[in-house]
């Protein structure tokens, strides 16, 4: 359903799905929790499948945070959404003396080379790879052809070994399949859908998944310790390409782009070091961000380090 082109959710969602959508909007949460709360009720008794939050403000956040912790007393309740979810509950928890006013901020230890794999067409991400390629990291551009089934196996081994020798060499790599929203790439890749019958929404699972099956190839040939996916489709696809059933939060990087261990069962993969990145999270620095496992500051542009190719503090 990307990109989105309505504002209202309602209307949005109602592409994806045939059940009923009630709406508590931005007015209602202007109101003391009282009211509040008598409107949420008013609105529950219309039976909607889905109730849906509008939200603004710092404000409306914590309102919508008590609503969801008092409702969850009553039974369990299923919420769906961004961080957004768990920075509502937050909020509320921290007003009510249940947090500390102040977060922890963990940071990991850097690693010596990250590997990144983006089916992302964000501008975001775009500048973020223009960003790593700059300052010394390796950029593979994956044609969307040869993730799609239109080139050879020995294309596809050829393109994972130039990726394994990158690493080898200490360098770290991006794999990637468009440089922001006007790449050729991506109407080259509806193209291709559309002659095999395919929406170009099958685009985010198709790339997703064999990007992820790439990641996990290099992460086996080479011992990588550490990598990103980005797009939010690409990294939903990817991920369950790797062979992984748990994360934990190691480091918070940037809101929305935690550093997580990965659990698996197969001991080559566990305790892999991931960052599953929506299309429109992070500066222009996130990758090395990443790398160096810190989450505060700018990097500065000092002298490169011209054995790993990286920009260091």
């Amino acid at each position: 359903m990307t990109p989105m082109n309505e504002a209202d959710l309602r209307v949005h969602l109602a592409e994806q799905t045939s059940c009923s959508i009630g709406l508590m909007n931005v007015l209602d949460l202007e109101q003391k929790h009282a009211q509040l709360t008598q409107r949420l009720n008013e609105r529950l008794a219309d039976e909607p499948d889905i109730m849906l939050f509008d939200v603004v403000t710092e404000e409306h956040l914590t309102a919508i945070g008590r609503l969801l912790a008092e409702e969850s007393r009553e039974a369990p309740l299923f919420a769906v959404g961004s961080s957004g979810v768990e920075y509502a509950l937050v909020s509320h928890w921290r007003q009510n003396g249940m947090l500390p006013t102040e977060s922890l901020q963990r940071q990991a230890e850097p690693t010596d080379r990250l590997l990144v794999v983006s089916g992302s067409c964000s501008p975001v991400t775009g500048v973020q790879i223009e960003w790593a390629l700059k300052h010394g990291y390796a950029g593979i551009r994956v044609p969307s052809s040869l993730l799609l089934g239109n080139e050879t196996e020995a294309s596809q081994t050829k393109l994972l070994e130039e990726a394994e020798r990158f690493l080898r060499e200490g360098k770290s790599v991006i794999l990637y399949t468009a440089l922001g929203p006007a790449d050729e790439s991506i109407a080259q890749t509806r193209d291709y859908l559309r002659s095999k019958g395919l929406d170009s929404v099958a685009s985010g699972e198709l790339l997703g998944a064999r990007l992820g099956q790439m990641a996990r190839e290099l992460v086996l040939s080479t011992g990588l310790q550490r990598i990103v996916c980005a797009g939010g489709d690409t990294s939903g696809f990817a991920v369950k390409q790797m062979d992984l059933f748990a994360l934990e939060i190691m480091a918070g990087i940037v809101p929305g782009g935690p550093l997580c261990r990965a659990y698996s069962n197969d001991a080559k993969l566990d305790g892999l070091e991931i960052v599953l990145k929506g299309g429109q999270v992070g500066p222009p620095d996130f990758f090395e961000r990443v790398r160096k496992g810190r989450s505060e500051g700018q990097l500065d542009t000092p002298s490169m380090d011209g054995k790993q190719g990286f920009y260091e503090q």
